[in-house]
């Protein structure tokens, strides 16, 4: 088994272990990955508790790459594996306890969640606002009552320091992580991204409440 392992890119032995000891297999960045390899390690890497899936899937098109190839990656590639439903993480790097911790996290957050929620502008704008997710490429769900208006495409961010662009694809928005930095949002603000479905432009903004 250490034989075969040793012989798969990405993954590495430990020199520390016995012969009497489980054999403890971790994860090594090659020095040459493939577009695919790449892609994981980078969309994984530092997330012990696992990446939502679909969330993977929504990066990879914001990637170049097609959601198909990352999916049947998942299944096959053998420096990931799959922590839970719909959960991945690189293999070595998850840490059950930080998964256990996570899971009670997330579970008092949903209670005080305020969900994606979306309104249409006099300009004929699609107004979404949501809390700003963690991460340097955060992703958030566009609403299901409003998603095939703007799936598969792409919007020029307007009134910002550096060029930006929103993309959508699988009902999931991205492109946008650099500008929560600009306005000096927090995980969990408020934040609003009109969309203006005839001049394909945006306009990001602080959506969090201000006190009077």
């Amino acid at each position: 088994m250490r034989r075969w392992i040793e012989s798969v890119d990405g993954l590495v032995v430990s020199t520390e272990v016995g012969m009497s000891s489980p054999v403890s297999i971790n994860v090594a960045r090659a020095e040459k990955l493939d577009q695919v390899g790449q892609f994981l390690y980078e969309a994984l890497h530092g997330h012990s508790s696992g990446v939502d899936r679909a969330d993977l899937l929504a990066m990879a098109e914001g990637a170049g790459l097609k959601p198909t190839t990352i999916a049947t990656a998942l299944s096959q590639h053998p420096a990931v594996i799959r922590l839970g439903r719909g959960t991945w993480a690189l293999r070595g790097r998850s840490d059950p306890l930080q998964r256990g911790s996570d899971a009670l996290v997330t579970q008092r957050k949903a209670k005080h969640a305020r969900p994606t929620t979306f309104s249409w502008g006099s300009d004929g704008s699609l107004n979404i606002e949501f809390s700003v997710p963690r991460g340097p490429s955060p992703v958030v769900a566009v609403p299901k009552a409003v998603a095939q208006f703007v799936e598969g495409r792409a919007f020029v961010v307007e009134d910002v320091n550096r060029p930006a662009r929103i993309s959508i694809g699988n009902a999931r928005l991205w492109g946008f992580g650099p500008l929560v930095s600009e306005l000096g949002l927090a995980a969990g603000q408020r934040a609003r991204i009109s969309l203006r479905l005839i001049a394909s432009t945006a306009i990001f903004q602080d959506a969090e409440p201000k006190g009077i």
